[in-house]
């Protein structure tokens, strides 16, 4: 998603206050509340979900039916829910995988 069509999105109704939709964002604009994060993501258990989550992504790709949760502050799009699958897409950028928009 180039930057203009990033500031397009961001001024969408659908992602006023209260709205909800669902739309394709890169992974590395996502900004991550630890507030909303429930698990221990440094717990081992943790650990080997995202591990598997990476490997289930980089096999079969993003499964739509999942998505994350998200909320508009602002500027920002922040986290709400898809932690571990955030990571997952994250650490496959990192290994040079081409994952533009979750």
């Amino acid at each position: 998603m180039s930057e203009s069509q990033y500031q397009r999105f961001r001024e969408l109704p659908a992602l006023m206050p209260g709205k909800m939709d669902v739309f394709f964002a890169d992974p590395r604009k996502i900004v991550v509340n630890p507030d909303y994060n429930v698990r221990d993501m440094k717990a081992a258990d943790t650990i080997a979900h995202i591990e598997w989550l990476a490997e289930e992504i980089g096999a079969y790709g993003f499964d739509p039916l999942t998505p994350l949760t998200v909320k508009r502050h602002g500027d920002d799009v922040v986290l709400v829910r898809g932690h571990c699958r955030l990571t997952a897409c994250l650490k496959l950028i990192e290994k040079g995988v081409e994952l533009q928009k979750i």
